[in-house]
């Protein structure tokens, strides 16, 4: 009886309080982080969080946003209300969201009455693996997801709990499916891995009883019903949208398999040996042709085959892993497979199979040291045991909560971030064009430069890098240099050579060779027909021709392309300004300065629209104008 209060209190009150210590304790330096890389996309350049107009178009327009994820920015819509850019609170929210997680984690192992329930969700709490899901703004999709996908996980056990024939009426049976259905629509509306919950759920009911019933197969179908739509919408979403199309996603099924079969051997890997974690991780060659590239794959098929001769749950906690990691495991397209086939924030949910193999065998290893104990005549006593046991997991979690710490430091900013991956890995492509972009930003001309030459040459003949310091070039004043690189690079026919084809027309159009300009900006339009920056040079090239009309609808396109490109709305009210249409012009700038409000230009003409639309009211108006009064209709 002791023993039963014992162990209600610690569920009900110390146990909480024990995970939120750790969970806070570990991730409290990273409240004094600021945003990172993707993090303009997502919220500091999200026009979509600023009206309410916003809001609608999150729900309602799925190339709103970089990702169909409309509950995740429906949370920074609500947070940018609240605070605005300030980042404390974005990150405040996805710690909380990750010790929400730790919680739930540990309620639905206690669900499946599985032992070391609170270790594993300790582990969870504290493992540096999970850093960059939580120190990350931009992954607030993977803690918000995994907040829902575990709610919803714990409502369908507890309703699979419920017997058919059982005294718990009809009306709280129907509620609790109903629950877990809604709770796992939200997790897809915040990240669509959490498709594989059907089939994860299955595992966890076989886990627990031992069989599949035809009652637990009826649980699932309705949630494939309703994922399976959100995750072909998600996979024509990543190639149209985002971009995830081109030889570098070009993979044979036996290329992707041998891709697959290496990143989970990666995984376990970090998750038993959390170092170095790196945020970009160098992405490897594929080699069909050698021997050992197999062993990934097959060793993945022995590792299941040989958990289910070992132990039922061990056999689940495995499976459970490959499940909830295969959306990310290069069977499809994502875009960050353009630099790397693994990250940290893709195992988030699937880190939980290995961590309770590790727990498990914990536990195993100190039963028989127990046993053997007892049958040498050094007798341990039962709280002995349980205080060592005790001691172990503390001392386990100490030492991941301050790896956690560590790792948090290289989220502060984005330089920090970049240059901590080229500690790690000096020759990643991306993080030298990124660090070179940070110091351009800044003015650093020279380091931004070196930065760039540095990614050609460790790069893959991709334009990016070498497009980025020929602009550094030109900005530097050696413009005839520039123009010879980005006519090499459109020469070579690089990956990505719009880019050089649209930084060639911007300097053309600087140096008034407008139909050089055009042809260009026409030629990186063919390759980018939705890109608005291409579309408002076509438009200055337009208006500097004197094609009023023509240079309008080139700025309207462009505005509605890429909202948050406002530069494009800018010149669209400039030209409306110099055509007198000065009401249409100062509708259009109200809307950029809610988006901007310090965006110089943009004030300019707001002014110039305003006082010379009240002037010619005046005017009009005026008695002694020889004009008669305006009937408020307008023109």
């Amino acid at each position: 009886m002791v023993t039963r209060k014992r162990q209600s209190l610690f569920q009900s009150t110390y146990g909480p309080l024990l995970l939120a210590g750790f969970c806070f304790a570990a991730y409290f330096p990273v409240l004094d982080a600021g945003y990172i890389w993707d993090d303009d996309n997502y919220v500091t350049a999200n026009y979509t969080l600023r009206t309410t107009e916003g809001l609608r178009d999150i729900w309602f327009k799925p190339d709103s946003t970089p990702q169909y994820y409309p509950l995740v920015h429906s949370t920074f819509w609500l947070e940018y209300q609240l605070w605005e850019l300030e980042p404390t609170g974005y990150h405040a929210t996805n710690v909380v969201l990750h010790l929400l997680n730790s919680l739930l984690l540990w309620q639905v192992l206690l669900r499946l009455k599985i032992p070391s329930a609170f270790a594993a969700a300790l582990i969870f709490a504290v493992h540096p693996v999970h850093v960059e899901s939580v120190a990350w703004i931009t992954e607030r999709k993977n803690v918000l997801s995994g907040l829902f996908y575990l709610a919803s996980m714990l409502a369908f056990l507890k309703y699979a709990d419920v017997s058919p024939d059982s005294s718990c009426p009809i009306r709280r049976s129907v509620a609790l499916y109903g629950v877990g259905l809604l709770l796992f629509f939200m997790a897809l509306l915040s990240k669509t891995v959490a498709v594989t919950l059907p089939v994860a759920l299955l595992i966890c009911l076989y886990w627990k009883t031992g069989h599949v019933s035809r009652r637990d197969l009826k649980i699932a179908l309705p949630l494939l019903i309703v994922g399976l739509p959100f995750g072909l919408m998600t996979v024509h979403l990543e190639r149209t949208h985002v971009g995830a199309t081109g030889p570098w996603w070009d993979f044979s099924l036996l290329e992707r398999t041998l891709i697959a079969g290496r990143a989970c051997w990666f995984y376990v890997t970090k998750l038993a040996v959390p170092y170095p974690l790196v945020f970009v991780y160098p992405r490897w060659t594929v080699h069909t042709g050698e021997l050992a590239t197999y062993l990934f794959p097959v060793g993945v098929a022995a590792t299941i085959i040989a958990a289910a001769w070992f132990r039922r749950g061990i056999a689940m906690a495995v499976l459970f892993f490959f499940v909830t990691i295969s959306p990310a495991l290069g069977f499809v397209n994502i875009y960050p497979m353009r630099y790397t086939f693994v990250a940290d924030h893709y195992q988030y949910l699937a880190s939980i199979g290995p961590i309770l193999v590790f727990v498990s065998i914990g536990r195993w290893t100190a039963q028989r040291s127990f046993g053997r104990s007892r049958r040498s005549g050094r007798m341990i006593s039962a709280d002995a045991m349980r205080r060592l046991r005790w001691a172990s997991l503390v001392l386990v979690c100490v030492t991941l909560m301050w790896r956690t710490t560590v790792e948090t430091e290289k989220y502060d900013s984005s330089e920090t971030l970049w240059r901590d991956t080229l500690a790690k890995d000096p020759e990643s492509e991306i993080a030298w064009v990124n660090l070179g972009n940070e110091l351009r930003d800044r003015g650093q001309l020279s380091g931004s430069l070196n930065c760039y030459r540095q990614a050609i040459r460790f790069g893959t003949q991709d334009a990016i890098a070498a497009v980025n310091a020929a602009s550094i070039l030109h900005v530097a004043g050696r413009t005839d240099m520039a123009i010879a690189d980005l006519r090499r690079i459109i020469a070579e026919g690089m990956p990505e050579v719009w880019l050089a084809h649209f930084n060639l027309g911007v300097i053309q159009l600087n140096r008034q060779e407008l139909p050089d300009a055009k042809r260009q900006f026409e030629l990186a339009l063919n390759l980018r027909p939705e890109n608005g920056q291409i579309q408002n040079g076509l438009g200055l090239v337009a208006w500097k021709q004197g094609e009023m009309s023509r240079a309008e609808r080139y700025f309207r396109a462009a505005a509605e392309a890429s909202p948050m490109f406002v530069d494009s709305s800018v010149n669209l009210a400039a030209l409306l300004n110099a055509q007198g249409r000065h009401s249409e012009a100062a509708a259009i700038l109200e809307s950029v300065l809610r988006l901007q409000p310090d965006h110089e230009k943009a004030r300019l003409q707001f002014q110039m629209a305003t006082e010379t639309s009240a002037l010619a009211s005046e005017t009009s108006s005026s008695p002694d104008s020889g004009s008669p009064p305006s009937d408020g209709k307008g023109e």
